[in-house]
């Protein structure tokens, strides 16, 4: 084989094997790639109470995950009787971020994290709550069984605390000692919404 001919030959070993080398990194780098920029980001929207709404780009979301378009974003947060409050988040490809908030009338809005979100929903776990408070001196009497227990109610469009008692009200001194009995277990009583039940049966 001449001198030529071996060059035609290698020079065509060359060429074909770029065009090899070019096609794995088509296969291997390029079509996946591709496949991940059509992918969308995802917004999980989690804001309490239940009756508040989110508006993004005039339309309204309720408590659910949506697929949308990557990037940059301004919520407006409504709730009946209450100043709205404005966010803005940044949407990532491929990832969700979660707007989780929450309305007290004490603490007003209150934006969680992830971690902070399942620990405020973890208090379930630590009801029901038994306390007994009782006057000076202290006698059978005087004394008040209180129980607090955390389910849905009508009252609180939702799950809420529910304080119940042999008390016609609920009183600052029981209130006080719920608070305190809470922040025991490593919740803040300020997080939730509750209503008091009188119960005679206590």
């Amino acid at each position: 084989m001449d001198k030529d001919l071996k060059k035609i030959y290698l020079g065509g070993g060359i060429v074909f094997g770029t065009m090899l080398l070019l096609a794995a990194l088509i296969f291997w780098v390029l079509i996946p790639l591709g496949e991940y920029l059509g992918k969308p980001a995802y917004l999980d929207v989690l804001v309490t109470p239940v009756e508040a709404t989110v508006e993004i780009g005039g339309k309204e979301y309720r408590n659910a995950v949506y697929e949308m378009e990557p990037g940059t974003y301004t919520a407006t947060v409504r709730l009946d009787g209450v100043e709205p409050e404005v966010v803005e988040f940044n949407l990532v490809q491929n990832e969700t971020t979660g707007l989780y908030m929450n309305w007290t009338k004490s603490g007003g809005w209150q934006y969680y994290t992830v971690e902070e979100l399942e620990h405020k929903n973890a208090i379930g776990e630590v009801m029901p709550l038994r306390l007994s408070i009782c006057g000076a001196p202290a006698k059978r009497t005087n004394c008040d069984a209180v129980a607090v227990d955390y389910e849905r109610n009508v009252e609180c469009g939702g799950e809420c605390l529910i304080i119940s008692g042999r008390r016609a009200e609920l009183t600052d001194e029981v209130l006080m000692a719920v608070r305190d009995k809470l922040a025991e277990k490593g919740y803040d009583l300020d997080d939730y919404k509750y209503v008091y039940i009188q119960n005679n049966e206590q």
